[in-house]
């Protein structure tokens, strides 16, 4: 096994957290109301984690400032396209 996928060999719970995840993405393509469950969480989530994506690539900049830049542009960007998906979802 390629030694960056090292740690699935000695944390077997990382395969489980992993395997949960792609359960309930499959169950939510099939089921309605896991659907709308994952999408609630979703919302909250996305935002924050599109800012924590965007701040490493703007190591140019102070920490304090990529911070802000990632927030400003990550968190607005994810959901725009999340709520452009659940809009697209309701038909409207």
């Amino acid at each position: 096994m390629n030694t960056a996928y090292a740690g699935f060999e000695s944390k077997p719970q990382t395969v489980v957290i992993f395997g949960v995840a792609t359960l309930l993405e499959i169950l939510g393509d099939k089921i309605p109301i896991v659907d709308h469950a994952l999408d609630g969480v979703q919302v909250l989530t996305k935002p924050v984690l599109a800012a924590l994506a965007a701040t490493p690539f703007l190591y140019q900049l102070s920490p304090e400032y990529s911070g802000a830049i990632g927030i400003l542009l990550g968190a607005p960007l994810a959901l725009g396209g999340h709520s452009g998906k659940a809009t697209a979802r309701l038909g409207g």
